[in-house]
């Protein structure tokens, strides 16, 4: 028997529908990739097993499971964050301050 437990959205989940599911007598979280972070993964849904067959310690475990899965995500989007910003510096330095004239 299959059943989802409905939640409201993750503050870090983005769009997407947040539930837990029971799948062969253990629960699991079933997510969307949010939008922002489709450059670094290329799945649409993640499942994660929540280990338990208890509803309510699936509940309190969900929160914790998304925020480790998201949190390896937000790294690789702030390192590809920081190289584009200093790949763009390293196009376009700054001036010196002197103009050139036309002759």
């Amino acid at each position: 028997m299959h059943y989802v437990l409905r939640k409201p959205l993750h503050k870090c989940g983005g769009a997407g529908e947040f539930g837990v599911t029971k799948r062969g007598g253990t629960f699991h979280l079933r997510r969307r990739v949010p939008a922002r972070c489709k450059s670094v993964e290329l799945r649409e849904t993640v499942w994660i097993s929540l280990h338990t067959d208890s509803d309510s310690a699936a509940r309190s475990k969900a929160d914790r499971a998304w925020s480790q899965k998201i949190e390896p995500w937000e790294a690789r989007l702030s390192k590809a964050n920081t190289a584009a910003h200093l790949h763009q510096e390293y196009q376009h330095p700054v001036s010196n301050g002197r103009r050139r004239h036309a002759s």
